[in-house]
């Protein structure tokens, strides 16, 4: 059987995910699409050398959430996504800046943090002229899809199918960490079969007294 997670950026914006299987196992494999708006918090670059001279190849830039209210993760329980062979743009203060295909996304899931962080690559040109002044509350409109790799385990590389966890378990409202009242900067999960969350809703959790933390910008 073949589950569905759609991750919802705001009321238009998804990350889905097509799973080839119903339970997590050690490596699960898929495609992606990935569209909408992400307030990101946070940048980086990579690249590689050539004798002395360092080449770059990519930028990349990231926004952290919560994870869910009441969801039914382990508390040990991770998840990483690896994306790959990825294709689509990206735009910032009307600058399109095409994606790294290498690479594409990653996004980590750790309970034991309440953490779930999401990674976008790009092409090192055009330049996002990222600095401290302009960056930290920078907003992406994405339209990419590719293909993916993701590995997830309970404590000590249990798999998480042990401990009855399927990828139903990645369902529920995940709030950005740095604009906890906004609700449409809130990413939304859900699986095949079960209803997402209404506008309503999401304004609901955005507003529950746990999510009124702030975070300084990485």
């Amino acid at each position: 059987m073949a589950f569905v997670a759609l991750m919802n950026l705001g009321n238009a914006a998804n990350l889905q995910l097509n799973f080839d299987q119903g339970t997590f196992s050690g490596t699960t494999t898929g495609t992606f699409t990935l569209t909408g708006v992400v307030p990101a918090h946070g940048f980086g670059s990579g690249g590689y050398y050539v004798g002395s001279t360092y080449i770059n190849q990519y930028w990349n830039f990231s926004t952290q959430y919560d994870t869910p209210v009441g969801n039914s993760f382990a508390n040990d329980f991770d998840f990483n996504l690896s994306g790959y062979a990825s294709s689509g743009d990206t735009i910032r203060n009307g600058i399109t800046h095409p994606v790294y295909s290498d690479i594409g996304i990653t996004m980590w899931i750790y309970k034991s943090l309440n953490l779930a962080t999401l990674q976008v690559f790009i092409q090192d040109q055009p330049n996002p002229n990222f600095d401290i002044n302009n960056f930290p509350h920078g907003e992406f409109s994405l339209n990419m899809t590719g293909s993916f790799i993701g590995t997830s385990s309970v404590g000590s590389g249990i798999a998480p199918e042990t401990r009855g966890m399927t990828l139903a378990n990645l369902g529920g409202t995940y709030v950005n960490q740095y604009d906890p009242t906004v609700p449409a900067n809130a990413l939304t999960v859900s699986v095949a079969g079960v209803p997402e969350p209404s506008t309503l809703s999401l304004v609901f959790l955005a507003a529950t007294p746990l999510f009124f933390r702030r975070r300084k910008s990485c």
